[in-house]
């Protein structure tokens, strides 16, 4: 809670229609692509291309799971807002 207080880490509100996007982005990953897209998964990338959006910058969202750059890979439009960065791997991928 110290860092909230601090600004070390902001809460984000929940954007607007965040679970209908989450469960479009399911049906564009599995029945355009075939793609095993959750909807966890989903839902954090509407949140990071929405805050990406709302802040006028690119979002590095940091994760280990390769289906999210294979959404990343798959829809471009989302490159221009959010890149994925591996911690283990220590590499950020660019579409």
């Amino acid at each position: 809670m110290q860092w909230i207080i601090d600004s070390k880490v902001i809460v984000l509100n929940q954007p607007p229609k965040l679970i209908e996007n989450a469960l479009t982005y399911i049906k564009f990953a599995t029945r355009e692509k075939g793609r095993g897209f959750r909807a966890w998964d989903s839902a954090h990338l509407f949140h990071a291309y929405y805050w990406s959006r709302d802040i006028n910058s690119i979002v590095f969202f940091v994760t280990t799971d390769e289906d999210f750059q294979r959404m990343l890979n798959d829809y471009k439009e989302f490159s221009k807002f959010v890149l994925r960065s591996d911690p283990f791997l220590k590499v950020t991928y660019y579409c």
